[in-house]
């Protein structure tokens, strides 16, 4: 393998290597992103489901209650939404399928995404009169997650493919005298005293050129 074939084989090397290093560290901040922003939109969820839900509280057999429930978790993404009593004895319960779709699940398995139930106390008078929990399906965040893992790579791809081409491109350009110095030693075996014209630019292969 040639000189220029080595160095073009390291330098790709290594731009793949921090082009990986960069590409998990963003996706794992991203994950980090929808995980908050998941726990947030849960929190809020509960606590302002909760005020609404307090008036009725004292009474688990009131249908509003259900559909108070049933309109949040009809137009939310939520994984689970739970109303127990201040004695932990279940109101309501409404849950979606745990599958996600159009994420491989090899990414699923590389990447989980935590979604910790959201707790939100409703007082009834002076006393507890229920909890409520409301849990972010993760499905949403991972869709997000996949797609940006999409457009992040596809750009990392062709910022790659970019330096590979003007590093080869560059070693062409700084190794090209090298061709002309090793005409020159050629010649020199061969008896025939010539000179390299023009020289070369770097310090080193300048320096070796005016030797020979």
């Amino acid at each position: 393998m040639s000189l220029r074939q080595q160095l073009i084989w390291l330098v790709s090397v290594i731009f793949l290597m921090v082009s990986a290093i960069t590409f998990y560290i963003s996706i794992n901040n991203i994950k980090s992103y929808l995980e908050t922003e998941s726990q947030i939109n849960s929190q809020n969820t509960a606590t302002s489901l909760g005020l609404s839900l307090s008036p009725y509280i004292s009474n688990p057999q009131d249908t509003i209650l259900e559909t108070m429930v049933n309109t949040i978790f009809d137009h939310g993404y939520y994984l689970k939404i739970e109303l127990t009593d201040g004695e932990g004895n279940r109101i309501i319960a409404k849950e979606n399928s745990a599958t996600i779709d159009g994420v491989p699940s090899w990414f699923i398995a590389l990447l989980p995404m935590k979604t910790e139930p959201a707790r939100s106390e409703i007082s009834s008078g002076w006393t507890l009169g229920g909890v409520l929990e409301v849990t972010t399906h993760p499905g949403f965040g991972y869709f997000k997650l996949w797609q940006q893992a999409l457009n992040t790579l596809t750009a990392t791809v062709i910022i790659l493919l970019i330096a590979i081409a003007i590093t080869v491109t560059f070693l062409s350009w700084l190794l090209r005298p090298l061709g002309r110095i090793e005409k020159l030693a050629n010649d020199i075996a061969n008896g025939q005293y010539t000179q390299i014209d023009p020289l070369p630019k770097s310090p080193e292969m300048n320096q070796v050129a005016i030797t020979m």
